[in-house]
């Protein structure tokens, strides 16, 4: 009897490891990196990175990309300083030369009012507009009719 709640024990604990193992927090995206290619999001938060290049001998290289392969933005330098604003909408950003870039400051996040509003409005009239007063005798007329 003993045997078998130590071992069915054993069992439940083992089953319990393997599932707290299993489990655990997703990498957050980073906010300092070195050379590569990163995916915005994924790998790396927008913002605005700077990086400090020491090499004497290699210039400074990167690139910001709208999707896997077109560029948005790209720079050569040899600068001590170099600074760069990923924004939300690009796809990855890649680096060769350049150090490890930090992020030094936050870059807007993109305003989704304009698109809320303006699905709002279609079909509806706004209030103060000039819509309102016209439509209300086309109404009136189009209910005395029915």
């Amino acid at each position: 009897m003993v045997r078998k709640i130590a071992g069915a024990v054993g069992v439940s604990l083992a089953a319990a490891g393997l599932m707290l193992g299993a489990t655990g927090v997703a990498n957050a995206a980073a906010t300092s990196f070195g050379g590569g290619y990163w995916v915005v999001g994924d790998d790396i938060v927008p913002g605005v990175y700077e990086a400090h290049p020491d090499s004497d001998y290699f210039d400074c290289s990167w690139k910001r990309y709208s999707d896997t392969m077109a560029e948005i933005q790209k720079g050569t330098t040899s600068a001590k300083t170099v600074r760069v604003a990923i924004g939300y909408g690009d796809h990855a950003f890649s680096s060769f030369g350049c150090g490890t870039w930090r992020k030094v400051a936050d870059v807007a996040a993109p305003d989704p009012t304009p698109g809320l509003i303006g699905a709002a409005v279609v079909g509806s009239a706004v209030v103060g507009s000039t819509v309102l007063p016209m439509a209300l005798p086309l109404l009136a007329l189009g209910s005395a009719a029915a």
